[in-house]
């Protein structure tokens, strides 16, 4: 899941390059085959030859071209999971905040003489809660609390 979204999209843009190279090269190929000066039966086996091989050469332009989608594609999940993780977590994170916070209220209350108001037993497991690491797709889990 993880990985450097940029770097993915820079290999999807080399596969593009190949691809295009590919098919300049099946193109001179077939202009060279086209160009030459020989006759024969022999000459038509070979242009024949190299036609197929420029088909094929165009073949692997067009599965270069269906790698570099499935990079792009790959790519754009990943960012989209990580924005997930980062909204996952900051929203778990400012929950935990406020519910200390009340638990802290409470507890001064009574310090302070004052009758003390009862914390939610949500606030308990919120205030218990270990958050996973920053960006961890441990986020992505059912068992972080409000999530």
């Amino acid at each position: 899941m993880y990985g450097d979204t940029a770097v993915i999209r820079r290999l999807a843009g080399q596969m593009r390059e190949q691809a295009a190279d590919l098919r300049i090269e099946a193109d001179r190929l077939v202009g060279s085959v086209d160009a030459v000066a020989w006759n024969g039966g022999a000459a038509e086996a070979m242009r024949g030859a190299m036609r197929d091989f420029a088909v094929r050469l165009r073949a692997a332009a067009n599965e270069h071209d269906d790698a570099a989608e499935a990079l792009d594609a790959h790519a754009a999940e990943v960012d989209r999971l990580k924005a997930l993780i980062a909204a996952i977590e900051a929203r778990t994170r400012s929950m935990i905040a406020e519910a200390k916070d009340r638990i802290a209220s409470a507890a001064n209350a009574v310090a302070n003489g004052l009758r003390a108001l009862a914390s939610d037993s949500f606030d308990d497991v919120l205030a218990r809660f270990q958050p996973p690491p920053s960006g961890h797709k441990a986020w992505l889990n059912d068992d972080v609390p409000g999530a």
